[in-house]
C-alpha cells in the first residue's frame, strides 16, 4: 500500500487480498516446496494460516479464505478458513478436481466439469451449470464457465451466468474471462 513495505522470509509473494489492516498472501520458496498461506500486519507481524496446495481466495470483506487442494484418489478437498487465524470453518471433500472459484459468507463458488454452489452452513451443494466453471465473483452474482457444446480443438465459449438464477447474461468465444467488474460488466 503505497510507501508501505513489509518484509517477508520467502522467496515469492502473491498477493491474495487485504483483511483488514493486513494482508493475506502465499509465501514460497524458489523450488516451490513449503508454500503457505500467511496474513502480514503493518508492524511486521506474519501469522501462517495454512499451507499452500493449490487455489487460495479470500471473501470479499477479508472474513473467509479457501483453498483448494487436490488428492491422489482423483478428488479434491475445499477448505474454509477464517482468515484472521486459519481456523478451519467448513471442510468436504469432492469427487474429480474442481477448484474453489470464490467464498462469501457461507457459500462457496466451485468450477469443475460442472459449476457448483456449496452452502457450509449447511453442506448441501447445488450443481449451477453443466459448464466448466472457471472465474467467478459472489459478491457481483456472476460465474464464468466454458460452454462444453462448443468444445473444439481451438477451445470452447465462454458462457457467462448469473449465480442466483442461472441467467446466462452474455457468450463470448474469442475471449476469455479473467475479471468482473464490481458491477458484473467486463
Amino acid at each position: 500500500d503505497g510507501d508501505l513495505r513489509i518484509p517477508v522470509d520467502a522467496d515469492y509473494l502473491w498477493y491474495v487480498g487485504k483483511s483488514g489492516s493486513s494482508y493475506v498472501v502465499v509465501a514460497g520458496e524458489e523450488d516451490a516446496s513449503h508454500s503457505r498461506i500467511v496474513r502480514v500486519a503493518p508492524d511486521g507481524t506474519v501469522t501462517r494460516l495454512a499451507r499452500s496446495y493449490g487455489s487460495t481466495h479470500l471473501a470479499d470483506d477479508g472474513q473467509r479464505l479457501v483453498t483448494t487442494r487436490d488428492r491422489r484418489d482423483q478428488t479434491s478437498t475445499i477448505t474454509v478458513r477464517s482468515a484472521s487465524t486459519g481456523a478451519p470453518i467448513a471442510k468436504r471433500t469432492f469427487r474429480g478436481y474442481v477448484e474453489a472459484l470464490d467464498v462469501d459468507g457461507d457459500r462457496v463458488l466451485i468450477g469443475g466439469k460442472r459449476t457448483i454452489l456449496w452452502h457450509t452452513d449447511v453442506d448441501t451443494h447445488d450443481v449451477l451449470s453443466g459448464d466448466r466453471g472457471y472465474d467467478g465473483d459472489l459478491s457481483a452474482d456472476v460465474v464464468a464457465g466454458f460452454d462444453p457444446s462448443t468444445d473444439t480443438a481451438e477451445g470452447a465459449c465462454t458462457r457467462i451466468m448469473r449465480v442466483r438464477t442461472g441467467k446466462v447474461v452474455t457468450t463470448m468465444c474469442d475471449d476469455l474471462v479473467l475479471e468482473f467488474n464490481a458491477d458484473a460488466t467486463l
